[in-house]
C-alpha cells in the first residue's frame, strides 16, 4: 500500500466533493430541456470522486509495495507553472487558444523524442474539439481574450 498515493487520492476526493457541492449552487437553466451551468462541473466532480475511489482501492490492494516518498520534481513544478500560465493567459488570448498552447507544451514536456509533430497535433486537436463541441454544437460561449 502506498500511503502517499492514498493521501493524494483522498485530497482529490475531497476536492471533487467540494466541486460537486459548489456546482449544485449554480442557478438552474430557465428552460426544462436545457442543460444548466452546473451540469458539466457536477459530472466532472463526480468523475474525480470515482477516480479517486478507484485509486484508493487499487493502492489498498497493493500491500506488498513499499511506502513511497512524495517528491516535488522539476517536471511537477513545471506543470504547476504551466497550469498557472494557462490561467493567466485565458483573459489575454482566450480559453481555446490557451488550452491549445497548454496542451501542446504539456505534451512536448512529456514527449521524450522532442519531436514537435505530436504536440502541435494535440494542441490543434484540443482547439478544434473545444471550438466545435462547445461553441458550435452545444452553443456554449467560451471565454475570449483581448487579443483573440
Amino acid at each position: 500500500m502506498r500511503k502517499g498515493s492514498i493521501v493524494i487520492a483522498l485530497i482529490f476526493m475531497a476536492l471533487g466533493i467540494a466541486f460537486v457541492h459548489q456546482a449544485q449552487l449554480l442557478p438552474e437553466s430557465p428552460t426544462a430541456d436545457d442543460v444548466g451551468p452546473g451540469e458539466l462541473p457536477t459530472w466532472l466532480g463526480v468523475a474525480g470522486v470515482l477516480l479517486s475511489i478507484v485509486l484508493v482501492v487499487s493502492q489498498w490492494r497493493m500491500r506488498e509495495a513499499a511506502d513511497e516518498v512524495i517528491s516535488f520534481t522539476r517536471q511537477g513544478a513545471g506543470f504547476l507553472l504551466l497550469a498557472l500560465a494557462f490561467l493567466v493567459a485565458i483573459p489575454f488570448i482566450g480559453f481555446v487558444a490557451a488550452a491549445a498552447v497548454f496542451s501542446a507544451v504539456g505534451v512536448y514536456v512529456l514527449e521524450t523524442s522532442r519531436k514537435v509533430v505530436l504536440p502541435v497535433a494535440v494542441g490543434g486537436g484540443v482547439a478544434a474539439f473545444l471550438y466545435l463541441v462547445f461553441q458550435r454544437l452545444l452553443d456554449v460561449p467560451l471565454p475570449g481574450g483581448l487579443l483573440l
